[in-house]
C-alpha cells in the first residue's frame, strides 16, 4: 500500500511512522522548510528556546513513550508550570489561589463558560481575578469565551507538578521521527489540491507535480485548510469539524539574562502574561527568561 501524508508536524509524522511500521510506502509533504509544525526549537543565548509547543506534562503518556522509543532524554524544567506567583492588582497569595482551586475541583463547575462557573463560587474578587488571569493566559481566550471545562483540564492545570522538555529541544522529536522514515519529507512543498475516490488519492503541489496512493492523511493546521482544494469536497461532517477549530491569541518573548536565574514562575494578573526561568538539560539555570502572553487584550 502507498500512503500520502500532508503535513509534517507531530501528527503527520506520527501517522507516517505508524503507516510505515504497518508495511506501507509513505510520502510526506510539508509546506514549511522544516518539520515539527507547532514544535519549533531554536538556538538562543547559548541555549535552546522553544518558539512553539514547550511543555510535556506527566500525563502526556504518548509523548513520553515516543521520546523513550526514539532514545530522547526528557529533562525537568525545574519550575512549576501550575504554581505561579501572582503579581500586580490586588495582592493575593499563592496559598489563597491553591485553596480556591481545591474548592473548585471538589465541586463540578456549572455554567457554560469559565466566567459563569467562577461566578458561582463566591470567591473574593482578587482571588477570582488571579484564577481567571491564569486561565486566560494559558488558554489564550477570555474567560467569557472559554468552556467551563477549562477549569479542570488542559493548559489551565493548577498544581505543583513537574514539566519536562526534550534535551536539546523538543524539535528533536520531530527530527527523529522524520529521520526514521524510509523517504525524506518533501520540505517547502505545499500541497494545493487533493483528489480522491474509492481506493485512490492524488495530490498536486504548488509546482504542479502530482503524487498518488491508496490512502491519504491530511494533518495540517485548520487555519490553512482553505488553501487546499479537495475534489470532491470532504464530507460535511469533516468540513464542519475542520472549520469549527478556533485559535486563540498568544505571543512569546525571550530575553537573555546577564546572569542565569534559578527556576521561577510569575503571573502578571492585570497584564495577562506570565514569565518563567528554568533549568537546562544539565540541571543548571538557563541563560534567558521567557514570557508568554495570552488573549488579544494582552497582546494589545
Amino acid at each position: 500500500m502507498r500512503a500520502i501524508v500532508v503535513g509534517a508536524g507531530l501528527a503527520g509524522l506520527a501517522a507516517a511512522g505508524e503507516l510505515q511500521r504497518a508495511g506501507a510506502e509513505v510520502e510526506v509533504f510539508e509546506a514549511r522548510d522544516r518539520v515539527g509544525g507547532r514544535v519549533w526549537s531554536v538556538p538562543f543565548a547559548g541555549a535552546v528556546a522553544e518558539r512553539g509547543a514547550e511543555f510535556i506534562f506527566p500525563e502526556h503518556e504518548e509523548m513520553i513513550a515516543a521520546a523513550e522509543r526514539l532514545g530522547l532524554r526528557l529533562v525537568p524544567k525545574g519550575m512549576l508550570y501550575g504554581d505561579r506567583e501572582p503579581r500586580g492588582g490586588e495582592p493575593v497569595a499563592r496559598a489563597e489561589v491553591v485553596a480556591a482551586v481545591e474548592r473548585i475541583r471538589a465541586q463540578a463547575p456549572g455554567g457554560e463558560t469559565v466566567a459563569e462557573a467562577l461566578a458561582q463560587y463566591g470567591l473574593e474578587p482578587r482571588v477570582l481575578e488571579a484564577i481567571q488571569a491564569r486561565l486566560e493566559v494559558s488558554c489564550a481566550y477570555t474567560a467569557a469565551d472559554l468552556d467551563a471545562e477549562a477549569l479542570v483540564e488542559g493548559a489551565g492545570a493548577f498544581g505543583p507538578f513537574d514539566t519536562y522538555g526534550v534535551a536539546g529541544g523538543n524539535g528533536r522529536l520531530a527530527q527523529e521521527m522524520a529521520g526514521r522514515l524510509d523517504d525524506p519529507v518533501r520540505l517547502s512543498t505545499p500541497v494545493t489540491k487533493i483528489s480522491w475516490s474509492e481506493g485512490e488519492v492524488r495530490v498536486v503541489d504548488r509546482a504542479g507535480r502530482e503524487s498518488g496512493g491508496e490512502v491519504g492523511i491530511i494533518a495540517v493546521p485548520a487555519a490553512v485548510s482553505g488553501a487546499i482544494e479537495c475534489d470532491p469536497p470532504l464530507p460535511a461532517a469533516k468540513r464542519s469539524a475542520w472549520q469549527s477549530v478556533r485559535y486563540g491569541q498568544a505571543a512569546k518573548l525571550f530575553v537573555a539574562l546577564r546572569e542565569p536565574a534559578p527556576p521561577s514562575a510569575t503571573l502578571s494578573v492585570p497584564e495577562r502574561f506570565w514569565c518563567y526561568t528554568q533549568l537546562d538539560p544539565d540541571g543548571e539555570p538557563l541563560s534567558f527568561v521567557t514570557a508568554f502572553a495570552g488573549t488579544l487584550q494582552a497582546l494589545e
